[in-house]
């Protein structure tokens, strides 16, 4: 599965996650104090961007960049702490 392919479904997951009221559990990354779930737009969720551009290393670290393992998702209670962590 390319990186394009694994980001739009962890995306996609996260938007319907936000759906069912369970944001908590989206994946993402914290990039200059903001928590990002979708890469593909900018912080603001109006404009498409490149996420390597955009986000930098904080993307390429992120769970969107992670390989995966047995076709699982990240878990999302690990990414929690670590955002939690890094907001406070």
């Amino acid at each position: 599965m390319k990186i394009d392919e694994k980001v739009q479904q962890m995306v996609q997951r996260n938007y319907e996650l936000a759906e069912a009221g369970r944001e908590g559990e989206a994946v993402g990354f914290v990039f200059e104090h903001i928590w990002v779930t979708d890469p593909t737009l900018d912080v603001t969720g109006r404009f498409d961007v490149d996420p390597v551009a955009e986000y930098g290393q904080a993307f390429l670290e992120s769970p969107f960049c992670q390989p995966l393992q047995s076709g699982a998702m990240p878990v999302p209670q690990e990414q929690q702490s670590e955002r939690n962590a890094k907001l406070s």
